[in-house]
């Protein structure tokens, strides 16, 4: 949920999650700023990579994102017969000019006519690592040891329903690709006031 509330935001538009028939896979590219002032030099990079972590195709967009106005990018489009196994993702990431990656997306695509890849995927592993960074926050690594893609990765407050406070998750529902680690800041709101 965090992720839509970011003040710079990159995203596809696409046909079909499912591409059965279709021997191409195409989507257009957008990003969008509600920043003050307009993301200069920006940069996005997109990557179409298999559940085993190929990557298919790939590219990259410069240029300067203008402040609260929808930019459209380019368009992908990556021939599906040379694809290995069912299931692939479109890996998307917006850097500002210093290279700080600012936003990141994956969706999940299936070569078949449903999504049904996605529930019977092959087992990995999953590394987590936490450590505290404040009184209020702790940082969370997750690492994909395996030879698969870890699906829709998801963190949540472990502690009864009636305990007091909450926790606020940086990112969530994350796919991590094969040799991949992403880390996650927890921040802590200790009571109902939202302090």
């Amino acid at each position: 949920m965090a992720r839509a509330y970011r003040p710079v935001s990159v995203s596809a538009r696409f046909d079909r999650m499912a591409w059965a028939g279709h021997s191409a896979f195409a989507a257009d590219l957008w990003a969008v700023s509600s920043l003050p002032r307009p993301l200069e030099a920006a940069t996005v990079v997109w990557r179409l990579v298999g559940a085993d972590g190929s990557v298919y195709g790939e590219g990259r967009w410069s240029g300067t994102i203008p402040s609260r106005q929808p930019l459209p990018l380019l368009r992908t489009e990556v021939p599906l017969d040379g694809l290995v196994g069912d299931l692939f993702y479109l890996a998307l990431e917006l850097a500002d000019a210093a290279g700080t990656v600012l936003t990141e997306r994956r969706y999940p695509f299936s070569r078949t006519g449903t999504m049904e890849p996605m529930l019977s995927v092959p087992r990995t592993s999953v590394q987590a690592e936490k450590r505290e960074a404040g009184a209020d926050r702790w940082l969370v690594t997750l690492a994909n040891a395996g030879g698969h893609a870890a699906l829709q990765l998801h963190l949540e407050d472990a502690r009864p329903l009636s305990a007091a406070g909450y926790a606020y998750f940086s990112d969530n529902d994350w796919t991590l690709f094969p040799g991949e680690k992403k880390t996650f800041s927890v921040d802590w709101c200790r009571n109902e006031s939202g302090s």
